[in-house]
Parts: structure tokens; sequence; C-alpha cells
């Protein structure tokens, strides 16, 4: 049996949305991400290219930094959601970063994923 977390009408649209993929979302569309690009990101195309930079600065470096490569899609979406925390406060969002992603990221993530990535967001733009 396959429930709703957000209740029966958001459940009913669902099914009915995703009808025609046997009730799957598309391989790249995570639920949790959109959620907090929708209510919290004001400027997505700049949100897109912080993905992009990181992404292939990742690329470039990894193996040189001993860092391995299954650490690539956590830095990505971290990149992708960095500013989260300027839609509550600008001067302290690092720690609203880290608060939401903590919070909001859930589906299709492991608690050690959520964990690296809502540290990576609130440590990002700061000196260690």
């Amino acid at each position: 049996m396959l429930t709703s977390g957000v209740g029966i009408r958001e459940g009913v649209f669902l099914s009915d949305l995703l009808r025609s993929t046997k009730d799957r979302f598309p391989l790249n569309f995570n639920t949790s991400i959109r959620v907090m690009l929708d209510r919290h990101i004001q400027n997505r195309p700049f949100s897109n290219q912080i993905s992009k930079v990181a992404k292939t600065l990742f690329d470039q470096t990894h193996i040189a930094l001993g860092i391995s490569s299954e650490h690539r899609k956590e830095l990505a979406i971290a990149a992708k959601i960095y500013t989260i925390g300027s839609s509550v406060h600008f001067y302290s969002q690092h720690s609203h970063n880290y608060e939401l992603v903590k919070d909001m990221l859930e589906f299709g993530f492991s608690h050690k994923e959520i964990m690296v990535v809502a540290t990576l967001v609130k440590y990002g733009g700061k000196k260690m």
C-alpha cells in the first residue's frame, strides 16, 4: 500500500499526474529539492550556474584531492540550494541554510547524505 505523506488530496493529484509513468517521478526529479527550489531560491539561473561551476571544479580536482566521485551529487545539490537561507534572513543565511536543508531534504536521501549536504551548504562561502 502506498500512502501520501502530505494528505489525500495531494496523493490523488500525484496519482493522476503520474498515471502515465506508473506512479514514478522522472529519474532526475526529486520532490525535496524541487520544494526547496520553489519555496526558497529566488534566483534560479544563479543557482544553476553555481551548481554547474561546482561540478566542473569537482571533476577537475577530486582525484588530486583524494575525494570519492560519489560525493559529486551531494556537492551539486548543495551548490544548487546554497542560498536557501537568505529567504529567511540574509545576514544569518548560513545557519538557516543548515536547518532548512536538514529539515526539508528527505525524499531519496540517507541520513548521511542529508547531513553532508546540510554541512556543505552551512559552510559554503565561509573561510574555514
